[in-house]
């Protein structure tokens, strides 16, 4: 979990400004290429570039305790989530499970998964996706972006405003191995 940092609940105030997470990557059906959080944080001004997720969120999974964190003018390029051990995996460039957080200002490009969401897929979740462009990821099910839900999940609320989407879609191929 969490190939550069890994953040456990119950920590606060974490501020991470100005940084680099490159060529990142964790497998062995664990989450977070870059980055794993249950807890809360910022990220300003930081890029995410090359890294890899055996299962989901090639540079970020984001669960549980960390609502309430703050993804301001970062970039996610050429990220990957390969799903080797789960059934459904998603988020080429993030997976946000079960949080509520704000993304803004930020690109997301040329992120890849072979299942749900090629830069993010958002799962029992509410967030604010505001002011971000979505260029050439790949994914099975939602290019850009993937929200999922199941039957029993009510009050999700999403909100995606002055976003731009060009290119995204499905891969060309696709293999598991």
């Amino acid at each position: 979990r969490g190939g550069a940092i890994y953040i456990n609940g119950g920590f606060s105030n974490i501020l991470v400004n100005n940084s680099r997470f490159g060529v990142n990557g964790y497998n062995r059906g664990d989450n977070g290429g870059a980055v794993f959080m249950s807890s809360s944080a910022v990220f300003n001004n930081s890029i995410f570039s090359n890294n890899i997720a055996d299962d989901n969120g090639g540079a970020f999974y984001v669960t549980n305790a960390a609502s309430n964190s703050v993804f301001d003018n970062c970039i996610f390029n050429n990220n990957a989530a390969y799903g080797s051990y789960s059934a459904v995996t998603g988020g080429g460039a993030m997976a946000i499970y079960g949080t509520s957080n704000k993304i803004i200002n930020s690109q997301f490009n040329k992120n890849w998964v072979g299942d749900n969401g090629g830069a993010l897929v958002v799962y029992r979740s509410n967030n604010e996706i505001i002011n971000n462009s979505f260029d050439e990821n790949k994914a099975a099910r939602g290019g850009a972006i993937c929200f999922r839900l199941l039957s029993t999940d009510v009050n999700e609320n999403n909100s995606i405003i002055g976003c731009n989407f060009t290119g995204n879609g499905k891969p060309f191929s696709y293999s598991k191995e």
